[in-house]
């Protein structure tokens, strides 16, 4: 069996965002989405 390790870098407040990634923050809540579905959007982004 093959051990997989993925590591993630979480920004830790909205300063640390690019305006790239802002934007397409702010396109889901603007779009009323859930708090649950944004996070995932993004992390698959």
């Amino acid at each position: 069996m093959q051990t997989i390790s993925i590591n993630f870098i979480v920004a830790q407040g909205w300063h640390e965002l690019s305006d790239k990634q802002l934007r397409y923050v702010y396109q889901f809540i603007a779009s009323e989405y859930a708090t649950d579905e944004i996070k995932t959007l993004c992390l698959l982004q």
